[in-house]
């Protein structure tokens, strides 16, 4: 037979040192299967400083005796605790106890039947657990008592909970003991070296695992968590980081603990690079984006898999960066080096928010990997933020994402990824009755199911904004529209950018003429006068287009002294037979397509100079639009 009799009340910081004396007396002694209460023995234990608690059968004649009992509406961090105690007695005893809900002790006449338990956190119907969480105080988190034949494992959180039972798996289930019997007061939970693995000198045993909220942060947490159960037997709880700061923690994302804050601080673009650090007693798993959060995962999880015994993780434990895999897009072994003369990065692109193309639709393809759902619109969003910060810009635009409609998972997850480091510019008024004619479509019309396709997000402390303005071109299309912004540098230059999305109903100069038009409003209504100006966007334009309209439109811009940023740099890259240049149109999932037009523009007035142009074809750009997103260096000049 196996017995407990004991108290354990968790973790407090002012623990004596185990080589220091102390009043608490700690007996762990091993008996004879059966044991009755006329028996002696000729050495009594002894006195501790509290009574023991009443025994509990744990197992006897050869199977376990007792149940799992957790809350009838137990989180998934509970749950999870109590199936990992329960496959800790079948790998220890060969026999599992049943996890079970309160209230499911019952017989046909609603009594309840009298069973020994061990009960995993608080239950409704219990008032003696109701009655422990009085005892959390003196900085202790979590207490493992035995009172009337019923084990209680009880924390002040969930994830304070799920500790207490990888305490318990710990110091009984993994002793090798067949009884422990023992009476504790505020002490340590586990012998300083639990299974050999510490963090900063800590047993792995007391972390939790705190995420930053997004897919792929979950992702990393997740696997974190399970390549350490995989390692030691037992799930560290998983909480997000809105759930409360705890002493002991494994951070993983750019959560807003000041810890990680401080070490993604150190880099100018912290998703190039990743760290796995200790930092005081907790643990930051450094990766923001989500090429860095893959790269970490994979390595901390082979990390775990090989560790020895006696590893403490301590200091600098992996450290790296992706530098390597995206200095190179095409025809470019430099994108990431942007020069000091270089005024504004700007990146514009299309990121193709689809209502309904999924793995179903030929279009994409049967291996895209994304559900037309919200799960799969955040999961391209992160990934488009990512190619954004890589890539480093000062100014986004973009088009075809929207904050009204089934897109809006993607559009709020791509300003969220983007809020640590970019304002987005928000316009509210149509500007439609000063310089459009009174018939077309007002914003408010067509905003009630999409709101304003065309994004302009600056980066913070980099540029202040004078005036901004938004309205839909004149063919009334929901994702046809054009926004502007003045706005002034540090250094007190003013100008303008915009984005806009043509198409191709109109005649070769509606949508340039009507985007021309944009821009000397946005002069007038500001009083900049004559200003560096740039205009972005999907403009369905390019020499030799094959709707003959959209090509003139590209004659039209030339024509008032606007400059092609592809063009002008002499980006010659995969020029085809007819002297197009480089696509940005391509077959999602396909970069051996090169793009079927070139569609999407950087243009630039007589008062600024394009120092560099890219085209971004990487697997992340590749994968979550049919366009590839386009960056121009620009800066000022003297004229």
């Amino acid at each position: 037979m196996i017995v407990l009799s004991f108290a354990l009340v968790g973790c407090d910081k002012n623990t004596p040192d185990e080589n220091e004396s102390s009043d608490v007396d700690t007996t762990v002694e091993t008996t004879a299967p059966e044991t009755t209460e006329s028996e002696t023995t000729d050495t009594e234990a002894p006195e501790s400083t509290e009574p023991a608690g009443p025994e509990i059968t744990i197992f006897a004649d050869g199977k376990v005796q007792c149940d799992i009992v957790i809350g009838d509406k137990a989180s998934s961090v509970i749950s999870g605790a109590a199936n990992d105690l329960k496959a800790a007695f079948g790998n220890k005893l060969g026999s599992t106890p049943s996890v079970r809900k309160e209230g499911t002790f019952k017989t046909l006449n609603g009594g309840t039947i009298d069973v020994p338990k061990i009960v995993v956190g608080t239950l409704k119907e219990d008032e003696y657990s109701k009655t422990l969480e009085s005892e959390f105080e003196n900085n202790s988190d979590h207490i493992i008592t035995a009172q009337n034949g019923t084990l209680y494992i009880i924390g002040k959180t969930d994830a304070s909970t799920a500790i207490a039972v990888n305490t318990f798996i710990g110091f009984w289930v993994k002793s090798g003991l067949e009884t422990l019997a023992f009476d504790m007061g505020e002490v340590e939970c586990l012998p300083a070296n639990y299974d050999g693995i510490t963090i900063a000198g800590n047993p792995i045993v007391n972390y939790s695992i705190v995420y930053y909220s997004s897919y792929y942060a979950t992702e990393c947490a997740t696997n974190l968590q399970t390549a350490i159960h995989d390692r030691l037997g037992i799930s560290l709880p998983l909480v997000s980081e809105g759930d409360g700061e705890g002493e002991y923690e494994i951070l993983v994302g750019k959560t807003g603990r000041i810890e990680a804050k401080e070490l993604r601080g150190a880099y100018d673009r912290p998703n190039v690079y990743y760290d796995v650090k200790t930092v005081g007693d907790k643990l930051v798993v450094m990766g923001e984006g989500y090429r860095t959060l893959q790269k970490v995962e994979d390595e901390l999880v082979a990390y775990f898999k090989a560790a020895e015994n006696d590893t403490n993780l301590t200091g600098t434990v992996l450290s790296g960066n992706i530098l390597a895999d995206v200095d190179a897009v095409d025809c470019m072994t430099d994108a990431l080096e942007k020069a000091d003369s270089v005024d504004a990065r700007v990146l514009h692109w299309n990121m193709a928010a689809p209502l309904s193309w999924n793995q179903s639709e030929e279009k994409w393809g049967a291996n895209w990997p994304f559900e037309a759902n919200a799960t799969g619109r955040k999961m391209r969003a992160e990934q488009q933020a990512d190619v954004v910060l890589i890539y480093n810009p000062d100014i986004v635009t973009t088009n075809e994402i929207y904050a009204n409609h089934a897109s809006g998972t993607q559009y709020n997850t791509f300003v969220k990824e983007l809020s640590e480091h970019f304002t987005l510019i928000e316009s509210n008024y149509d500007t439609r009755d000063d310089d459009m004619p009174k018939d077309v479509p007002t914003k408010a019309e067509n905003n009630t199911a999409y709101g304003n396709p065309e994004q302009i997000l600056i980066r913070k402390g980099k540029f202040t904004v004078v005036d901004s303005g938004w309205r839909y071109l004149s063919d009334g299309t929901t994702f046809h529209g054009i926004h502007w912004a003045v706005l002034e540098t540090t250094e007190g230059q003013k100008f303008i950018t915009s984005v806009a999305h043509y198409g191709d109903a109109r005649t070769e100069v509606t949508f340039g003429s009507e985007h021309l038009s944009a821009i000397g409003f946005a002069q007038r209504s500001s009083g900049v006068g004559s200003v560096p100006v740039i205009l972005t966007g999907d403009m369905f334009t390019y020499v030799n287009h094959s709707a003959s309209s959209a090509g003139a439109t590209y004659y039209y811009l030339e024509g008032y002294g606007y400059r092609d940023s592809q063009v002008s740099t002499q980006f010659n890259c995969n020029d085809d037979a007819k002297g197009n240049k480089h696509g940005t149109f391509h077959d999602p999932m396909n970069d051996s397509s090169k793009g079927r037009a070139s569609e999407d523009f950087v243009w630039y007035n007589n008062k600024l100079v394009s120092n560099k142009f890219g085209v971004i074809v990487i697997p992340e750009s590749t994968n979550t639009s049919d366009h590839w997103p386009v960056f121009s260096d620009l800066s000022f000049t003297t004229t």
